[in-house]
């Protein structure tokens, strides 16, 4: 499973069981709500402190490789070629716009 992908199931799960627990203890409404985002927020700084940083350490690499023209986006695909090109293409007509005749 993708770092990424499983730092964002914990996280969701953690909010499901605090809200679950936080219904369970008799908080409703507002406070319910606000009770479960903040209790599941300081639960998820110090519980999933490894699965965060494994998650960033995987996005940094994964930014090092497109940097190095190793990764799947680096601009070697069908479809990076093709906004390059479409970029190339606005670029000189651009260009032939400011060269026109100024009148």
């Amino acid at each position: 499973m993708p770092v990424v992908l499983r730092y964002t199931l914990l996280r969701l799960s953690l909010l499901a069981a605090v809200g679950l627990l936080a219904y369970a203890v008799g908080l409703r409404g507002v406070w319910w709500l606000l009770v479960t985002a903040v209790v599941s927020i300081l639960l998820s700084f110090v519980l999933l402190r490894g699965p965060r940083e494994q998650m960033t350490q995987a996005i940094l690499d994964r930014q090092q490789q497109r940097a190095q023209g190793g990764g799947p986006s680096s601009g070697g695909g069908r479809f990076s070629r093709g906004l390059d090109d479409d970029a190339a293409a606005e670029d000189a007509d651009d260009d032939r716009r400011r060269e026109g005749p100024r009148g």
